[in-house]
């Protein structure tokens, strides 16, 4: 990340394969007849992108354990993926660069496709912007009537300035993220603060 050029040079091979070449919607395969269906990714473990370059991490689909269908119902019923799907990537990136745009770079840069989504939304509190944002647009849009949790609703109705502002101010960082997430990683981080400090060893 610290290699400008580098950077540079990963992120134009990106956004040229995937706004020039794929239109900017990576997701769709174009048939011969010119119809459009999802263009698929199967993952070595069995992780199953429903929607290429625009699965949600949260979103948990496994070819060994999902049937074609349900891959397709949790692709399509997640709103963000929808959004992304309807809209394209450039929303997508738009969207996240409001208040993250370090999280796009990194995407771009590490120029490992099918990973994108991976990369791009490693952090939760990512997710949570991007799928507020996503809602409010369909809510001015009509294409969602109802919000019955409370919680939710009260996200919902605030202003995006306002949610930036909450975005910035959280102190919910990714070592947050993986210390309440991730057994024994907050352990480790603790040893990490210890060695620095006093550069001795702890073990």
């Amino acid at each position: 990340m610290n290699n400008k050029k580098l950077i540079y040079d990963r992120i134009h091979r990106w956004e040229k394969n995937v706004f020039f070449n794929e239109r900017g919607m990576p997701y769709f395969h174009i048939n011969k007849n010119g119809s459009k269906g999802t263009d698929i990714l199967v993952i070595y473990d069995g992780r199953v992108a429903g929607g290429w370059q625009i699965e949600m991490p949260d979103v948990k689909i496994n070819i060994d354990i999902d049937s074609y269908s349900k891959i397709m119902h949790k692709t399509l019923s997640d709103p963000c993926v929808l959004a992304t799907m309807e809209n394209g990537l450039s929303y997508r990136f738009n969207i996240i660069d409001e208040v993250c745009e370090k999280a796009s770079i990194r995407a771009k840069a590490v120029n490992i496709r099918d990973y994108s989504s991976i990369t791009l939304f490693e952090e939760d509190s990512l997710i949570l912007y991007y799928t507020i944002a996503v809602l409010q647009d369909y809510i001015n849009k009509e294409r969602i009537i109802d919000i019955s949790n409370f919680e939710v609703y009260n996200l919902i109705n605030m202003s995006r300035n306002m949610l930036k502002k909450l975005y910035k101010k959280s102190n919910y960082d990714i070592i947050r993220q993986f210390e309440d997430t991730e057994i024994g990683f907050k352990n480790f981080s603790e040893l990490v603060k210890m060695f620095s400090k006093d550069r001795k060893s702890v073990v």
